[in-house]
C-alpha cells in the first residue's frame, strides 16, 4: 500500500524538480537543512502555516537563484557566440579579399597584355 502525499508535499517536491531535476531530493534536503532522507519532513499535513510559508520563500528564493544561474550562463554563451561570429567574420572577409585580390591581379595582367598588344599594332601602323 503506498503512502498518499500531501498537496503541498507534491507541490514542494514539482518545484525542487524545476531547479535540480537530477538531485532534487539532495538540493531540497540541503535547502532546508535536514538530514539525507529528512525531506519527507515536509509530506505531513500537521505543519504550521509559518512553516509553509517558510518553505514556500526558501523555494522561491532558490528558483530565483537557479533563474540568476542560468541567465549569467547565458550572457556567457551570447558572449562567445558573438566573439566566435566575429572570428568567422574576419576569416570569411579574409577568404573573399584574397579571392578578389587574385582576381584584380589577373584583370591587371589581363590589361596590361591588351594595352601591350594595341601598343604593338599602334607601332605596326
Amino acid at each position: 500500500m503506498s503512502q498518499q502525499h500531501t498537496e503541498f508535499y507534491l507541490w514542494f517536491v514539482a518545484a525542487l524538480r524545476v531547479i535540480d531535476r537530477q538531485r532534487w531530493r539532495r538540493r531540497g534536503e540541503k535547502l532546508l537543512n535536514v538530514d539525507p532522507g529528512d525531506l519527507d519532513l515536509v509530506d505531513n499535513p500537521e505543519l504550521a502555516e509559518s512553516d509553509l510559508c517558510y518553505i514556500e520563500d526558501l523555494v522561491s528564493k532558490a528558483m530565483r537563484d537557479k533563474v540568476a544561474e542560468l541567465r549569467a550562463k547565458a550572457d556567457e554563451i551570447e558572449c562567445a557566440a558573438r566573439v566566435f561570429e566575429g572570428k568567422a567574420a574576419g576569416r570569411r572577409f579574409a577568404v573573399k579579399t584574397a579571392a578578389l585580390t587574385e582576381w584584380n591581379d589577373i584583370v591587371d595582367a589581363f590589361a596590361r597584355e591588351v594595352l601591350a598588344n594595341m601598343n604593338v599594332q599602334q607601332e605596326a601602323a
